[in-house]
């Protein structure tokens, strides 16, 4: 995940644990109850969609793909990115999820909870203050 390449492994962690987590399982109920209630008319027919937003993210993305990627053969590679861009198509508002406007709105000891060091990296910089 992004935030592990932007932040310590502690307040990865914590943002995962405090922020995204529990937001990715409300979404993941929501996400539960929507497809039970889109897919209830589609069991016993052929199920797609019409949405035009949709279809023309992903035509288009798949356009400037193979514009990239004339002389690729790996089906495999051509598969997996297909897939990656139907997500980031589907799920483009969950950049929301760390928004300045959504940080500036957590309460305070959430905020110290995903900022604060660790208790040994507390102990480690106190050691190494000794030592100078």
């Amino acid at each position: 995940m992004v935030v592990s390449h932007l932040a310590d492994d502690v307040t990865a962690g914590t943002l995962l644990d405090e922020v995204v987590g529990p937001e990715m399982d409300k979404r993941w109920m929501q996400l539960e109850a929507k497809l039970q209630e889109l897919m209830t008319p589609y069991q016993k027919g052929h199920p797609i969609t019409y949405n035009h937003y949709f279809t023309e993210t992903i035509q288009n993305v798949r356009d400037r793909r193979m514009e990239e990627e004339r002389n690729e053969t790996d089906m495999d590679y051509y598969a997996s990115s297909d897939i990656l861009d139907c997500m980031m198509a589907f799920y483009k508002k969950l950049k929301e999820l760390l928004s300045p406007s959504r940080i500036m709105k957590m309460d305070g000891e959430l905020l110290q909870r995903i900022a604060a060091e660790s208790t040994s990296a507390v102990a480690q910089r106190e050691l190494l203050s000794r030592k100078l």
